[in-house]
């Protein structure tokens, strides 16, 4: 692994190519073929932030944050590292509170209805995991509405059953064997025993 930990400015100057990928990388080989090059670091920086973080750059970020919201299929921890990556490109000095207000209000909001607890008296990691907790009593609650959907879907479809002369215990035995997949963002569940 290539590190230049405590390493002297005309060094980092040297070595910085090694490290940029993407964008930044074809930019310095632009500015390195035009012999453009910096002969400082803070140069270098300088024209490394003005390409890369301009004003224009920093305003479509905080448009791209203001119409970020949560999908209906990602997870909120998935979420959060997407609401976060841009965050940090606005201002890597973000404050816990003030993230912590912006994910909230972006959250779907059945989530923050089924959170428990006060978010403002959490940590980010307390509000994730209460998140993580709701998005599994979401699911459960999913799961057995798709149950009663197909209890009376089953029922319908059976109308030669007669309620007075059949076996409840056969219905019962009957829906128990069948199984039913709902796929969830994050895993698939097997749901039985209807």
């Amino acid at each position: 692994m290539r590190t230049l930990f405590r390493a002297g400015d005309s060094q980092l100057l040297r070595n910085i190519s090694n490290w940029l990928t993407g964008a930044a990388s074809d930019w310095y080989l632009q500015l390195s073929q035009g012999h453009h090059l910096p002969d400082t670091w803070h140069e270098f920086k300088k024209f490394y932030l003005s390409r890369f973080r301009s004003p224009e750059r920093i305003e479509a970020l905080k448009i791209e944050r203001s119409r970020c919201v949560q999908k209906e299929n990602e997870t909120a921890a998935d979420f959060y590292q997407r609401h976060l990556g841009l965050n940090l490109e606005i201002n890597r000095k973000t404050k816990e509170n003030l993230l912590k207000k912006y994910f909230l209000r972006k959250l779907r909001p059945e989530l923050v209805l089924w959170m428990k607890g006060d978010p403002a008296m959490m940590s980010l990691d307390e509000i994730l995991k209460k998140i993580e907790e709701a998005e599994i009593q979401l699911l459960y609650r999913r799961k057995e509405e798709i149950q009663r959907y197909l209890l009376n879907e089953w029922i319908s479809t059976n109308s030669d059953y007669d309620k007075d002369e059949g076996n409840p215990q056969e219905l019962t035995t009957s829906l128990t064997r069948q199984l039913v997949r709902l796929k969830t963002p994050e895993r698939t569940v097997v749901v039985a025993n209807l």
